[in-house]
């Protein structure tokens, strides 16, 4: 399989224009959705309450958006650390920090590609291939549009990961610790680093949280803390979990067995669909750990165990929309050099995943609604919006029979995945 390095100049030419015309579509979508009101909106007013001594949550947070920027907002259901590095964010005009951190998530999406391909010794003539393609990924362009911190956050994991590789293990572990405090989820992987007994690692990990959370704390106070974790997460994870967009295996189950306010159920348990729903991904959490820690997976250098724990830490989130599917980034590109190494890995279950996460799921649902002349989905058409859940399924069963029927492939002297 050498076809791809030694690209012809026509074709060279050809994907140079689509990677300029994939910034100048970055560049346009960054500046459409300024003007509109977006995630980014919640962690910039977050962050200048936060500067002028002001309450992060509440409904003041939309008349706070309306004082700055002349249109509402809405309020904020990030998690309150992410209010430190926005208040220096927030210093910036609020086009201007739109603009800032879509040119940071563009900067961090190049860079994740090009760091795999260079970890992962994946030859890097593929990169021509690569790179203009990615720009119109959706997950990616959903990033963009909500000026997410998605792809900064799979730069910490990404870069964690490598770091790990490279016996870096105390700085491994507090990029990983980062990414754990912007978005709660990624802190699945301190199983990793449990499991394997990366001791220097887990302090790492355990010092930026401690430092980052010690932080919060004087600055945002005791108070929003605490509303956070008793209010705002349980009730944004209640209203938004049944939402059809939801990727994670809560968004996947629960609608089909309780009603909402989106979707028509299968079957109605009521009160105790949430209760059934909850086991079971606690069942689902046990079985990875106790496999992360009983199994062979546990020796440091496995990528396979590793990735796995990225695509259940998305799973077991109960939100998961289209632009956390960035995260996803590693375990596919595990997947392209397992299919470089051997052609006994077919490439089906790659085409199939990264189509499935490039489904445009906000217009489909659109569709769907107006297609069937009803608000509420019936359960077919909502299995018909499950392109994300299904591509982090087959993502999932697909690195865990790797795992268990490949061997270890040595790069640099650490273990890869073949």
């Amino acid at each position: 399989m050498t076809w791809y390095r030694s690209p012809p100049l026509l074709l060279r030419l050809t994907l140079s224009a689509l990677f300029l015309f994939g910034c100048y579509n970055w560049y346009s979508t960054s500046i459409y959705y300024a003007a509109l009101g977006s995630d980014f909106l919640q962690d910039y007013v977050a962050g200048h309450q936060l500067r002028h001594g002001q309450t992060i949550y509440g409904e003041s947070m939309s008349q706070a958006a309306r004082s700055i920027l002349g249109f509402p907002g809405f309020e904020n259901f990030h998690p309150p650390f992410l209010a430190l590095p926005f208040a220096l964010v927030s210093f910036l005009p609020y086009h201007q920090a739109v603009l800032l951190l879509n040119i940071l998530s563009l900067l961090a999406y190049l860079g994740i590609v090009i760091l795999l391909v260079r970890e992962l010794q994946i030859p890097r003539a593929l990169l021509w291939y690569l790179l203009p393609p990615l720009l119109f990924w959706h997950p990616f362009l959903e990033v963009i549009a909500l000026g997410q911190t998605s792809l900064l956050i799979a730069l910490m994991i990404v870069g964690g990961w490598i770091l790990l590789r490279r016996s870096y293990s105390f700085w491994g572990g507090a990029c990983l610790g980062a990414a754990c405090m912007m978005k709660l989820f990624p802190g699945l992987l301190l199983v990793y680093l449990l499991s394997s007994r990366n001791w220097r690692a887990c302090i790492g990990w355990l010092l930026v949280v401690i430092f980052w959370g010690l932080l919060t704390l004087l600055c945002v106070g005791p108070a929003d803390m605490l509303r956070y974790v008793s209010d705002i997460a349980p009730r944004d994870a209640q209203f938004w979990s049944m939402f059809p967009a939801n990727a994670s295996l809560r968004g996947f189950i629960l609608p089909l067995i309780s009603s909402g306010r989106w979707t028509t159920p299968i079957v109605d348990l009521g009160t105790l669909a949430p209760v059934l729903v909850s086991a079971f991904q606690a069942i689902f959490g046990l079985c990875i750990v106790t496999w992360m820690f009983l199994g062979t997976s546990c020796r440091r250098g496995d990528d396979a165990s590793f990735a796995i724990l990225v695509v259940a830490s998305v799973l077991l989130s109960p939100l998961a929309w289209t632009h956390n599917l960035v995260l996803l980034l590693l375990p596919l590109m595990l997947m392209l050099k397992a299919r470089l190494v051997s052609s006994s890995h077919s490439a089906l279950p790659l085409i199939v995943a990264l189509a499935l996460f490039s489904l445009p799921t906000y217009e489909l649902l659109r569709n769907l609604q107006a297609a069937q002349l009803a608000v509420k989905l019936s359960p077919l058409y909502f299995l018909l919006t499950r392109g994300g859940f299904a591509g982090l399924i087959i993502v999932f069963f697909w690195l865990y029979r790797s795992h268990k029927a490949s061997a270890p492939l040595e790069v640099r002297g650490v273990t890869g995945l073949s």
